[in-house]
């Protein structure tokens, strides 16, 4: 599951994966918790689903999977560098 963090719902408490391309921005709100913006509509008002995770829990799976990528690509890089293409 690349491509997705896991948020609970902070209403229901249940768990829920949100593909990461989906996600326009994150909002801290006042208590800690988060908004996590997934998209608006043609009057602007913006939809999304509010978590119980923290800002700092979220930023941090978002790097994990980041980093997780850039190995995945360094892995490529070196397998195509050893390929004798002639």
């Amino acid at each position: 599951m690349n491509n997705f963090i896991e948020i609970t719902i902070s209403d229901s408490e249940n768990k829920a994966l949100i593909p990461i391309r989906k996600i326009c921005s994150i909002v801290c709100n006042a208590d800690n918790t988060c908004f996590i913006e997934t998209g608006c509509d043609s009057s602007g008002v913006s939809s999304g689903i509010c978590t119980v995770e923290t800002y700092d829990e979220i930023k941090q799976q978002l790097k994990q999977l980041s980093s997780s990528k850039k190995k995945v690509i360094s892995n490529l890089n070196k397998k195509l560098k050893s390929v004798n293409w002639e």
